[in-house]
């Protein structure tokens, strides 16, 4: 469920911030229902803690060359940033690349995903947290329910949610 994933993340952030700071949302491809259910848990969040400003928030794209270039224009325009959220990996890797380029330091970048790229920046400090779905898990379970409709074994759930981990240093 994407909406909670944006908003455990963003709760996750504001939890690391102490319930202040500047917070940078990069967005993946605009109206791509996994972006829309994100940014749409996102929004639940933020705006509960009066010490969060959103300084800015904008597409990426999913795309780690787009993050950079996004993320090189809003580290111009903004002095002061505590942290970025970004909606995938590959956002967080540009905008981490530009971060560094920048020599800013300090600055809280996160993503989900756990590519295998992002979980090793996590472990050398680049990055600071990444989103590990369950995509075993969600295929799994796929399997077990479609066969509990074909032999009506079970009763297949309405919704069902798979829990996600923050992987951190």
């Amino acid at each position: 469920d994407n909406v909670v994933i944006g908003s455990l993340g963003a709760e996750w952030i504001v939890s690391q911030l102490g319930g202040k700071g500047n917070v940078v949302v990069l967005e993946g491809i605009p109206g791509a229902a996994s972006s829309e259910d994100r940014k749409k848990g996102t929004a639940a969040v933020f705006p509960k803690y009066s010490g969060i400003k959103i300084v800015s928030q904008q597409t990426a794209e999913y795309d780690r060359a787009k993050a950079l270039h996004v993320m090189e224009n809003i580290l111009q325009a903004q002095p002061n940033i505590d942290a970025v959220y970004c909606f995938n990996d590959e956002m967080a890797m540009g905008a981490m690349s530009a971060v560094k380029a920048s020599k800013r330091t300090g600055i809280m970048i996160t993503g989900m995903d756990a590519n295998k790229d992002a979980v090793d920046a996590v472990k050398k400090g680049d990055l600071t947290m990444t989103i590990a779905l369950p995509p075993y898990d969600i295929g799994r379970m796929g399997v077990i329910y479609g066969n509990w409709l074909i032999t009506g074994e079970m009763s297949v759930p309405v919704k069902s949610v798979m829990p996600v981990s923050f992987i951190t240093k």
